[in-house]
C-alpha cells in the first residue's frame, strides 16, 4: 500500500526552507528538484528463529532479531510504479517495542519468502545496508538507504543483529506497521543538476504529515534553521506529540534525523506529549576553530510552566550526521519560562560568546524579559555568566528575539508598557556583559504577535511586526545601527505573521497574504525600494499556511 503525501509541506518549515532558498540562492550551488514522498506500508513480513528452525511467525505482532538464539526479520515492500521516476531518498521506518543496545543491521535479501518462511526454508541474506543505533521502547526510527534499491517490483530486507541483546521491532500486524518513505522527484520539477534561479527556489519536504505539527515552529521569532560552514541545513521543530526534532540535509541530499552522541534520531526532546516547544538553532567557531551548534527550547507560554533549556551539537558535517550532546538546564523557571532565542556575538577581543534570551514569570503578576551569556564554547555545559534582567512588568507579553548585528547583540522585543510595542535592546560588542542599552521603539504589536529581525551589512537591523489584529496591518521598520532610533519602510494590510531575513544588502519580507492564503516574499533594497509579491507556497500546497 502506498500513500502519497506529495507537497504537503510543514508551513514554518517551509517558511524558513523559502528563506534560505532567498538568501543561498545568489551563490549559485545546485538546487534539488520539487519532490512529494511516498509511505509504502510493508506488504509482507516475519521473523525466523533458530530455536524453533521450523515454526512458521508470519502472524506474530513483532519482528525479533537476536544473535542468540539467531533471529532475522524479513520484510517486503511493493515499489511498483516507479518506472520512469527519479528516486531521491529512501528511508526504512520502523517502530521499537522493546529496548536494545542495537536495533540491528538492515541487509539485501536474494531469494523468494513469504509469511510462512521459517529459519530452514530462510532466503539467503546478503550485505548490510545500514545499521539502527540504540533504540529504547515505543519509539519510531528511521534509516536512510542507498536510492539503488529502489527499483519497479517487490523490495526485500532482512533485519539482523550480532548482539544477545535482542530488539523487537512491531510487525504489520500493528497500527505502528514498517513503512519505506520513498522520495521522488516531482513531475515536471527541475532536475537536481540544473543552475539555481534565485527567484524561485525549492522547496522540500522535511517531514510527513504524522511528524510534523501544527505549529513546529510557534513564532516568527525564532532561528530554526542554520548552515554549516560545508553547506549542511540544519533545522529544528516541534515535533507533534513528542517534543523537539533536529533534521539536516546536505546541499542537493534529502533530509535526514541520523544523529551520534546522546541521540541517534535527531530527537532533542522526546516523550513530552506534545510537540509545542519552540526552539531556535545557532552556529558558531570555537576558539580553536571547531564549529558547533547550540539549540535552546522553551515554553510557547507563561502556561507551560517549562524550564529553559540547550544542547550542544558538535562534528556538524560528520557523514553519519551530527553529535548531539546532553540537555543542560539553563533556568528551572518553576513558575514558567518561554520564547527563547539565542544568538552569538564577537566581542571586541576577537572572541566569539553566546547569549539566550528569554521571558520568565518571577510573581502571580510579574514578568521578566531576561537574558544570560555564556563564553566557554568548547563544552557541552557551559557556565552561565551575566545574567541581566532587560525588562520588568506586569504583563506577561514581554518576549523577543535576538540578532547578531555588525556592531553587537539586538534584541527586538514586544515589551513597553502592557508589553505591546516593539523595542530593541542594544549590547555593544565592547560593552561589559551586563551592559544593555535601550534602543528604538516602534509600532504597537499585536496581542500574539512576534517581532523578527535581521542584520544588513551596514550594521542596521530591519524588523517587522504585524500591528494591526483587524487589518492585518504589517509595518516593516528600520533600526540604525546604533540600536537608537528607526524608520517605518513599509506598512501594509492583509498580510499576518510576518518575518524578514536579508543578504547583508538586501532584504525580504515574508507573510501569509490574507486574500489567498499563500506564502508570498517581497524584496527591499536601499536603492530600489520594494518589490511586488513572489508566492512562495500556494495554499494548496498543504494550506493553511502559518508560521
Amino acid at each position: 500500500m502506498a500513500r502519497v503525501h506529495g507537497k504537503r509541506l510543514i508551513g514554518a518549515v517551509t517558511a524558513a526552507i523559502v528563506v534560505l532558498g532567498v538568501t543561498a540562492g545568489t551563490t549559485g550551488t545546485a538546487a534539488a528538484a520539487a519532490s512529494e514522498v511516498v509511505d509504502v506500508v510493508a506488504a509482507a513480513d516475519t521473523y525466523v528463529d533458530s530455536s524453533r528452525p521450523d515454526t512458521r511467525l508470519g502472524s506474530s505482532s513483532g519482528l525479533d532479531v537476536d544473535a542468540k538464539p539467531g533471529r532475522i526479520a524479513l520484510l517486503r515492500f511493493d515499489l511498483s510504479g516507479l518506472t520512469g521516476r527519479t528516486v531521491l531518498g529512501l528511508q526504512l521506518r520502523m517502530f521499537q517495542v522493546d529496548a536494545s543496545k542495537t536495533g540491528g543491521r538492515v541487509r539485501s535479501v536474494g531469494g523468494a519468502w513469504d509469511e510462512s518462511t521459517t529459519w530452514s526454508s530462510k532466503p539467503e541474506v546478503g550485505g548490510v545496508l545500514g545499521t539502527f543505533g540504540a533504540v529504547t521502547r515505543a519509539r519510531w526510527y528511521e534509516l536512510p538507504l542507498p536510492t539503488t534499491l529502489a527499483v519497479d517490483g517487490a523490495l526485500s530486507l532482512a533485519v539482523d543483529s550480532a548482539s544477545s541483546d535482542g530488539a523487537r521491532w512491531a510487525s504489520r500486524e500493528t497500527s505502528t506497521r514498517p513503512v519505506l518513505w520513498v522520495t521522488v522527484a516531482v513531475e515536471g520539477s527541475a532536475d537536481p543538476a540544473d543552475p539555481v534561479d534565485p527567484g524561485a527556489p525549492a522547496l522540500t519536504q522535511a517531514a510527513t504529515w504524522e511528524l510534523g505539527s501544527s505549529e513546529p515552529t510557534y513564532y516568527s521569532g525564532q532561528h530554526r534553521l542554520a548552515v554549516t560552514r560545508g553547506g549542511r541545513t540544519l533545522a529544528v521543530y516541534g515535533r507533534h506529540s513528542n517534543g523537539v526534532q533536529l533534521t539536516w540535509r546536505d546541499p542537493g541530499g534529502v533530509w535526514q534525523t541520523t544523529t551520534r552522541g546522546d541521540s541517534t534520531t535527531g530527537a532533542l526532546l522526546a516523550g513530552t506529549g506534545t510537540g509545542d516547544w519552540p526552539a531556535s538553532i545557532a552556529v558558531a567557531t570555537d576558539p580553536g576553530g571547531a564549529e558547533h551548534a547550540w539549540v535552546v527550547w522553551s515554553g510557547p507560554n507563561v502556561g507551560a510552566l517549562r524550564p529553559v533549556q540547550m544542547r550542544r551539537l558538535t562534528g556538524l558535517d560528520a557523514t553519519e550526521g551530527p553529535s548531539v550532546g546532553p540537555v543542560v538546564t539553563l533556568d528551572a523557571a518553576p513558575r514558567g519560562a518561554y520564547k527563547a532565542d539565542i544568538a552569538f556575538e564577537r566581542g571586541a577581543d576577537g572572541l566569539v560568546r553566546g547569549c539566550v534570551l528569554y521571558s520568565r514569570r518571577v510573581g502571580d503578576t510579574s514578568y521578566e524579559l531576561t537574558g544570560v551569556w555564556f563564553t566557554d564554547l568548547t563544552t557541552d555545559a557551559p557556565v552561565l555568566d551575566s545574567r541581566v534582567v532587560l525588562e520588568t512588568g506586569t504583563s506577561s507579553s514581554h518576549y523577543g528575539s535576538l540578532v547578531a548585528a555588525p556592531g553587537g547583540l539586538r534584541a527586538v522585543t514586544r515589551a513597553g508598557s502592557g508589553g505591546g510595542s516593539l523595542r530593541v535592546f542594544a549590547h555593544d560588542a565592547g560593552a561589559p556583559l551586563d551592559s544593555w542599552r535601550t534602543g528604538a521603539t516602534g509600532p504597537a504589536i499585536v496581542s500574539g504577535g512576534s517581532p523578527s529581525g535581521a542584520a544588513l551589512a551596514s550594521g542596521g537591523v530591519i524588523t517587522s511586526v504585524e500591528h494591526d489584529v483587524s487589518t492585518h496591518a504589517v509595518t516593516v521598520f528600520l533600526v540604525s545601527p546604533d540600536g537608537a532610533t528607526g524608520s517605518v519602510l513599509l506598512s501594509e494590510s492583509g498580510l499576518a505573521q510576518p518575518t524578514v531575513t536579508t543578504d547583508g544588502v538586501r532584504a525580504w519580507l515574508i507573510a501569509v497574504r490574507l486574500s489567498d492564503g499563500a506564502l508570498v516574499s517581497r524584496e527591499w533594497s536601499a536603492a530600489g525600494g520594494w518589490g511586488s509579491d513572489q508566492v512562495e507556497v500556494t495554499a494548496g500546497s498543504g494550506g493553511p499556511l502559518a508560521w
